[in-house]
């Protein structure tokens, strides 16, 4: 395994870490297990704070605390909603202290209230000062402007964000700000969510000028895989590999969706403001896309989290059609990226009724 800096923070990563929130829905003891597997491989960044990962990673990290780097991260940009995120962590983590500490930042709006005075990244910083926490993150699956923003500021030492051979917007300016201020680059959606071969989507990245990537595991197969590539002795990519990797970007352009709600919306269905969960960022979406509807209903799910998606996917089903239904042209036409959306929400709309057909019947 090979380890990286992580930017000014000088803690050294594995340049394959893992994020917990893909295993955050699997029953205990596997979620425990892939911990368990990941950390005696040489993974040691650990990207959690989902559902019930600190739960699962605890008794892993018992008595080893100093081999692993632990980011949690939050929503509230409050001083005291921080400060209580973080007591959270120390008590359910059973540790004195949190390794990266992220703030969410999806708009310009967020970042402001994350920055401004009593905020969230002030009590980061009192945190940090007290030894509660080492650095202070920022991260967000769309808008790398905002990223770039919140790294300029001086107030920031990592950035946890998209880049796959898909999705590389983040080099226009957030890696070239993010290196020379010194900034860790910790990289999430390696594989798009599941839709790049994990072989050549690693490969690819492992080149790049990243300090480790996170990619998220609900089975100890997918771990192995990223584990066998993160061995390697050589990244280096072929021709023909090379023409691989262009042959992909064509198939999937248009399908792949950044997550700027901000930018294509309004939605016309009320109660909708988030196309993108339905097309590419849902969690649970994309694990029905990933494992099929059997796949899906075999998985080793914890039993509460299999039910909670199920209901899920009756909301996200309606929604879907009444997207359909109301048309997405001018959706698309606000999209800055192309995205085919009414062809991806009839693909959702299609796994859905698949899956929940065959949910019923079997409890018939």
């Amino acid at each position: 395994m090979q380890y990286r800096r992580l930017g000014r923070t000088n803690l050294q990563v594995s340049v394959l870490g893992l994020g917990a929130g893909y295993l955050s829905v699997v029953d205990r003891d596997l979620g425990t297990a892939l911990f368990e597997r990941a950390l005696a491989a040489g993974v040691n960044y650990i990207d959690g704070r989902y559902g019930d990962s600190n739960e699962k990673l605890a008794p892993v990290i018992k008595g080893r605390r100093s081999e692993v780097v632990i980011a949690s991260k939050t929503n509230d940009q409050t001083g005291d909603g921080a400060r209580r995120r973080i007591e959270e962590d120390l008590r359910d983590l059973d540790t004195d202290y949190i390794d990266v500490y992220q703030v969410r930042a999806y708009t310009h709006d967020m970042l402001a209230g994350h920055l401004a005075p009593g905020g969230s990244v002030e009590a980061l910083e009192k945190a940090k000062a007290e030894g509660l926490i080492r650095a202070i993150g920022v991260t967000g699956h769309s808008s790398m402007p905002v990223l770039t923003d919140a790294i300029k500021t001086g107030r920031i030492d990592t950035v946890l964000f998209p880049l796959n051979i898909l999705q590389d917007e983040a080099w226009a300016s957030l890696i070239p700000t993010a290196r020379a201020m010194d900034v860790g680059l910790v990289i999430m959606k390696p594989l798009a969510t599941g839709i790049i071969p994990t072989e050549l989507a690693l490969r690819w990245l492992f080149a790049q000028p990243i300090s480790t990537a996170v990619p998220g595991v609900t089975t100890m197969e997918q771990l192995e895989a990223n584990l066998a590539v993160a061995e390697m002795s050589d990244w280096t990519l072929s021709p023909a590999e090379m023409a691989e990797v262009l042959r992909i970007r064509a198939e999937q352009e248009g399908r792949i969706c950044r997550g700027c709600d901000d930018v294509c919306g309004p939605f016309p269905v009320e109660g909708v403001s988030h196309v993108s969960f339905l097309i590419f960022q849902g969690v649970s979406l994309n694990h029905l896309r990933n494992f099929g509807t059997e796949g899906f209903r075999q998985h080793r799910w914890a039993s509460a989290d299999y039910e909670h998606m199920v209901q899920g996917f009756r909301k996200h089903l309606a929604d879907t059609r009444g997207l359909l239904k109301a048309g997405m042209k001018d959706v698309e036409a606000r999209c800055p990226y192309g995205v085919r959306v009414t062809d991806l929400l009839e693909e959702t709309e299609g796994r859905l009724q698949e899956f929940l057909t065959a949910a019923e019947s079997a409890e018939r």
